[in-house]
């Protein structure tokens, strides 16, 4: 689209530097990837919002231009979300998919946001504590070295794709990177379980709520948009209709209108 994009870094609570990048103007939104995802993969939501609102797309820490710290932990994740809402204005909405989506939701809880935007947070995954032991098998799998099929086996598994949508997956130009990010991944699942969270901690959370769900993925085991809908006292639910968990990228723009729309709703 030709919006201009701005780089720059938020330095997180322990002194760990975020890298952030802006496009647009207007009210700013908070962009909050998942865990086998980086700020790129919503750079096309964020070109389609860059009319209306200011987008700060966040490096999770450990990826793209963000620094790692030195002790990670689930809280240190929060602080960096924080920390790049702070810096984007107190007006700002905040927009988290997957894993991502779950750093939104807590951060919520323990500060002031003006707007939530909430893609298939797997917090049920959290509340099975052994989900399925596939954490440990993928860590097994790094043991001896085989980051790519422990990779193949979370995308099989927890991804639910097919030997035709793993293949797929395996041809673009964004596997490998992605293959890099499962080490990472593994210590991200072992700290959101050991944070022990649950949809019920969130029952008197107030802040307006959009829930987006791809109609693909309705009945996936780990996603909590149901139970997140049947709790939140301020919530509204959208369905993206014949996609899955990655509608961000299959159709950019149908996600940016919902987001839009949300954000006009639910502005002070």
């Amino acid at each position: 689209m030709g919006t201009r994009r701005i780089e720059h870094i938020v330095v997180s609570s322990d002194g760990t530097q975020i890298g952030v990048v802006t496009v647009g103007s207007g009210r700013p939104l908070v962009l909050v990837h998942g865990a086998w995802n980086w700020r790129e993969h919503w750079q096309p939501v964020a070109d389609e919002l860059a009319g209306s609102h200011a987008c700060w797309g966040m490096n999770r820490r450990g990826r793209g231009g963000s620094g790692d710290g030195v002790n990670y932990a689930f809280d240190r994740e929060i602080e960096d979300v924080a920390a790049v809402i702070e810096a984007a204005g107190s007006d700002a909405g905040l927009l988290g998919h997957s894993s991502g989506a779950i750093y939104a939701l807590e951060t919520a809880r323990r500060s002031e946001v003006e707007g939530l935007i909430l893609y298939e947070p797997p917090l049920r995954w959290a509340e099975r504590g052994d989900p399925a032991d596939i954490v440990d098998r993928i860590r097994a799998l790094l043991e001896d070295g085989k980051a790519e099929e422990a990779a193949e086996l979370f995308f099989a598994e927890e991804g639910r794709l097919d030997d035709e949508g793993l293949q797929f997956l395996k041809m673009l130009p964004e596997w490998e990177p992605m293959v890099t990010l499962a080490p990472v991944c593994v210590r991200e699942w072992d700290a959101i379980l050991d944070a022990g969270l649950s949809v019920d901690q969130y029952r008197e959370l107030s802040t307006p709520t959009l829930l987006l769900a791809g109609s693909e993925n309705l009945d996936h085991p780990s996603m909590a948009t149901d139970t997140l809908a049947a709790t939140l006292p301020d919530v509204r639910t959208v369905v993206l209709d014949g996609h899955g968990h990655r509608a961000h990228l299959t159709d950019p723009t149908l996600v940016a209108d919902e987001v839009r729309t949300f954000l006009a709703e639910t502005a002070a």
